[in-house]
């Protein structure tokens, strides 16, 4: 049997390290270890954790290296170890209880060399709301673009499994703000084959207020930019029909904006100022089906990532927060090429690439 190891790196706080690494430890999973790597100082606030994790079985502690950034630390440890595949968890994730990873993360892992982890946004009030709807799109362009080529040339990389030779052979994460995104284009162009699978979600925290959400759409949107710039040409010339694939996992951002204001568009306007009849009625019957349609496969794939589906809350996300998700992401792109970058909470460089407290 192929070994497996979860990789958890914590800087400066440790979250949730504690807790996953609790949950990773409760699956007996022949051939399983998970890893809990200090990056720099061990804190008090880490050090406390440490305490907690050290009594668990199958779970190791590295400390008392200095910092290095997340990209390098990583590396380093995966670089040293023997696993034949792996798991990289961000500390701010969580199991849910019967998750059981190593399983699930293996047997993707045998006709696979990437596994995104599906992620459910976790957090309280509107900000959250609406980010978990983003999430959901996320994953389902993701799953389209998997599934119809095997590939897929982005990811959230909160959570993902990997085969320890695709990472050792791409030199791990690159020191960079989309260090997640950069790897999969990397993966992709060196022949990778990805997917992603409901049976391995985890739980990732998002920020619950506006400024919270600023701070991270900035870095977003930065290395939405940074991405499309680097990888596109690369992809494109690699292959011709990578943007009709990318246009298609797409959809999910645009559709649910595009279906609910036509929809809201043709009950303002009614059947009689489009001629009145049958065809006029046909009309705005049309475009409020297609609203039901795509709101009722949106839901449907939220069921099937355990997620849950409110339509209230889906109108609210179409029509404000799709537009000002396309805003952010086109404001980054042109940022990247005007090589006019936000100031942003992240250092990053050659050894550092960090977020900042």
């Amino acid at each position: 049997m192929k070994t497996i190891a979860a990789f958890i790196p914590v800087y400066k706080q440790p979250k949730n390290a504690a807790s996953l690494a609790s949950s990773l430890s409760a699956e007996e999973f022949e051939g399983s270890e998970t890893v809990v790597m200090v990056d720099g100082e061990t804190t008090p606030g880490i050090a406390l954790a440490l305490e907690q994790i050290r009594q668990l079985p199958r779970v190791r502690v590295i400390e008392g290296v200095p910092h290095l950034g997340k990209a390098a630390a990583l590396y380093r440890a995966v670089a040293a170890s023997r696993y034949d595949n792996i798991i990289v968890l961000d500390n701010d994730v969580a199991l849910e209880p019967g998750v059981e990873l190593f399983k699930g993360c293996s047997s993707l892992l045998e006709s696979n060399d990437l596994v995104e982890l599906p992620k459910a946004a976790v957090g309280k009030g509107p900000v959250a709301a609406m980010m978990k709807y983003e999430f959901l799109s996320n994953i389902i362009g993701t799953t389209i673009i998997s599934r119809k080529t095997g590939r897929c040339p982005s990811m959230n990389g909160a959570a993902f499994a990997v085969r320890r030779k695709l990472f050792v052979e791409l030199k791990g994460l690159s020191p960079i703000i989309n260090d997640d995104t950069d790897f999969a284009a990397r993966a992709m162009l060196a022949g990778a084959r990805f997917t992603t699978d409901p049976s391995v979600r985890v739980l990732n925290e998002v920020p619950e207020t506006p400024g919270e959400w600023l701070k991270q759409r900035k870095r977003w949107a930065t290395g939405f930019g940074l991405w499309s710039t680097t990888y596109l040409p690369k992809l494109r010339k690699r292959e011709p029909r990578i943007s009709r694939d990318m246009a298609l996992s797409s959809i999910p951002f645009a559709m649910p904006f595009m279906t609910t204001v036509l929809a809201l568009v043709m009950a303002i306007i009614g059947p009689g100022r489009l001629g009145g009849g049958l065809g006029g009625t046909l009309i705005v019957v049309a475009s409020f089906l297609a609203f039901l349609l795509y709101g009722s496969y949106f839901s449907h794939m939220a069921r099937y990532y355990g997620q849950k589906f409110n339509w209230i809350s889906y109108v609210f996300f179409a029509l404000i927060y799709c537009p000002i998700w396309a805003i952010s992401s086109t404001l980054g792109s042109f940022s990247v090429k005007l090589n006019r970058l936000p100031k942003l909470d992240w250092v990053y460089g050659a050894s550092k690439q960090d977020k900042t407290p």
